[in-house]
């Protein structure tokens, strides 16, 4: 479910996170009331909402690492980050998505309507999946270092063309389930 571009982005996070040594700051955590206004908790506590928006710490990873491949999303709202591709200096637009195991689930709602418009509009082209080696089970905290594995990038037309797959769809929930490792 990848191609040599997804190869090479792969390769290219997974070298930035591998030599990255981030810890949690003040900035990060003061960032952290207005996402928990903006997110959207559903029937969900405030306790494990604080750990979804903890999932977003791989953002801080890339944008910190001063690496040239990484530039910023020009509208967070459509992608987290922008990859350039040298020397051809193609630029791919990238989302990041943490899972907890080898499987993405998202709801057939709003998001996954946005998702097929920015792809439709190339502003996503690629979502990057991660997971915590060790997940944590309270949010972070000052001083804290997060470590990540970077599991698969993949092509956000192949993902999202999964979805059109009924066999995709979680019987339970009736969210779409993706396998991305």
């Amino acid at each position: 479910m990848s191609d040599a571009n997804s190869k090479y982005i792969l390769d290219k996070i997974t070298q930035i996170n591998d030599k990255s040594v981030y810890c949690v700051d003040q900035a990060y955590l003061d960032a952290i009331p207005a996402k928990m206004e903006t997110y959207n908790p559903g029937d969900r506590d405030p306790a494990k909402v604080r750990l979804d928006i903890d999932c977003e710490f791989v953002d801080d990873i890339l944008k910190k690492s001063g690496d040239p491949a990484i530039l910023p999303e020009s509208n967070i709202y459509l992608h987290d980050f922008r990859f350039k591709k040298e020397p051809e200096g193609v630029i791919w637009c990238c989302d990041n998505k943490v899972v907890h195991n080898d499987e993405w689930y998202l709801s057939p709602g709003k998001k996954h309507k946005d998702y097929l418009k920015s792809y439709q509009n190339g502003t996503i082209h690629y979502f990057v999946f991660w997971r915590f080696i060790e997940r944590p089970t309270k949010a972070l905290g000052l001083g804290d270092q997060p470590k990540f594995e970077v599991l698969s990038v993949i092509p956000a037309g192949q993902l999202l063309m999964k979805m059109c797959d009924p066999n995709n769809v979680a019987k339970k929930s009736g969210n779409y389930k993706i396998k991305v490792i």
